[in-house]
């Protein structure tokens, strides 16, 4: 389960809408559906970006470096640090 989607199971648990509905036997009855507020599915959004921000600094970490032909050494051919900054603030 994805933060995202934790973030609504947790908040759908909390709150609830009244809605007049009908039984088997066609008789008025009020039911209870879960929601969210439009700031707590915006939040979820947020979330969820955060978490794939995360989830593509993670794989560039392990996948973007190359070895130094002379130094024999891994380095990084990106500025992951700056890169997740520039993320976040688009």
């Amino acid at each position: 389960m994805s933060k995202a989607e934790k973030f609504i199971e947790d908040c759908t648990r909390n709150c609830s809408n009244a809605i007049q509905s009908y039984d088997g036997d066609c008789n008025p009855c009020i039911i209870h559906k879960p929601w969210l507020t439009p700031d707590q599915a915006l939040r979820a959004v947020e979330i969820e970006r955060e978490e794939t921000i995360d989830n593509i600094v993670e794989w560039l970490k392990k996948n973007a470096t190359y070895t130094h032909p002379r130094k024999g050494t891994k380095e990084c051919i990106i500025n992951i640090a700056q890169l997740k900054n520039d993320l976040k603030d688009e």
